[in-house]
């Protein structure tokens, strides 16, 4: 069946978002914005130069068909600024820009004036480097933006530190084999050198050694170790969702909502739950096939000492990492806005409106990624991997 038509859903879905922060598919400026404190606001390096931009949504909006017309190359998703008319109701709506639309340079210039691509060259470039990630997810845009030389407040990216201490763990565990297998014995005692220098991008002379056993040139030596670390950062994020994604499909597919029942949302959310259900199971599948050709790869450079699969993984690695991380980054936005809607909120019912809403941009997320649309719904038992 059609989606029932609900009245200004785009600015109810703001502002169900509104008090939830980022996910990996929304970086929600204007949530740290009304959040710092009056100290904060003083110290805190702002993402942008722009005070109107420091105050915006950035989205990775799933395009719907009329959407596509917008742009000149076709795609699935897009980066969405919104601009708020007040950022402490977003019900009240906003502006809409789409990064490279037609049209993005004037729209620009109207919300930051004629001088923008001067006064605000930074902010412009910043928006670029937005545009090219697969995912918002704050470990790679805190990552992409560092190599860039650009280092916002640490308020923006909402990283725990045992997060991170896990993620670096798990990151040097891998590098280190390869650190192993590029240095001769009398020079392992210094491979945690050379693991800290990979973990932090510092790429120069002293990692030639891993660079000339995979036959790369400086370039895609440098570009194919970006692409391993966000790699290696989906693969541990993609362990931790699984047992969250079955606790999430279990509740969503028994959640009970409030309020007045209007037939048509009912039916709408009875066929929606198995649909969402049936393709977060299939990313989930995909995203585990993705990862066990890295781990092939990988397996082939360390065990057989073959670097060849492994070096055409690091030449193919930024493609690779861009369909990853989109993949990761869906199940990823789903299973926070899933905990924090339903999880700390201390089970806050929804009402049948809110919680179609909900299923609607899980469907436009999943849409993006999920290409078997022919494959019928079914109720699966969960998470199988």
């Amino acid at each position: 069946m059609s989606r029932p038509k609900v009245k200004n859903r785009e600015f109810r879905s703001l502002a169900n978002i509104s008090d939830s922060g980022s996910t990996s598919r929304i970086l929600n400026l204007c949530h740290v914005k009304l959040n710092a404190s009056a100290e904060e606001a003083k110290t805190t390096q702002p993402f942008f130069k722009s005070a109107e931009l420091n105050k915006s949504i950035i989205i990775k909006h799933a395009l719907r068909p009329n959407e596509r017309e917008l742009f000149l190359k076709p795609a699935s998703v897009a980066t969405k600024i919104i601009l708020p008319f007040d950022s402490r109701d977003l019900r009240l709506g906003g502006g809409a820009i789409f990064i490279n639309e037609y049209g993005y340079k004037q729209a620009m210039e109207d919300v930051l004036g004629k001088e923008a691509r001067h006064q605000y060259a930074d902010d412009l470039n910043i928006l670029q480097l937005i545009d090219t990630l697969p995912s918002l997810d704050p470990f790679i845009l805190r990552e992409c933006l560092a190599r860039n030389g650009i280092h916002p407040s640490s308020a923006y990216f909402r990283i725990s530190t045992s997060d991170i201490a896990s993620m670096t763990a798990f990151a040097s565990d891998e590098f280190s084999k390869l650190v192993r297998i590029a240095l001769d014995e009398n020079q392992a005692a210094a491979s945690s050198r050379f693991v800290t220098k990979i973990l932090s991008d510092k790429v120069d002379s002293e990692l030639d050694p891993f660079r000339t056993t995979l036959r790369l040139n400086a370039k895609d030596f440098a570009e194919g170790l970006f692409s391993w670390r966000g790699f290696l950062y989906f693969k541990w994020q993609y362990l931790r969702l699984r047992d969250d994604l079955k606790k999430v499909l279990n509740e969503m597919l028994t959640y009970r909502t409030i309020g007045f029942r209007d037939p048509a949302m009912l039916e709408y959310i009875e066929k929606a739950r198995p649909r969402v259900a049936h393709d977060v199971s299939a990313v989930f599948e995909a995203v585990g096939l993705m990862l066990s050709r890295y781990d092939e790869a990988f397996a082939a450079l360390t065990e057989r000492r073959d670097p060849n699969p492994f070096r055409t993984f690091l030449l193919k690695g930024p493609q690779m990492f861009y369909e990853l991380g989109e993949r990761v980054g869906v199940l990823s936005h789903i299973n926070s806005f899933w905990a924090y809607h339903f999880g700390t909120l201390g089970g806050r019912r929804m009402s049948l409106l809110d919680f179609a809403e909900v299923l609607m941009d899980f469907e436009d997320s999943l849409r993006s990624v999920f290409i078997d649309v022919n494959t019928p719904p079914q109720k699966p038992e969960g998470i199988s991997r």
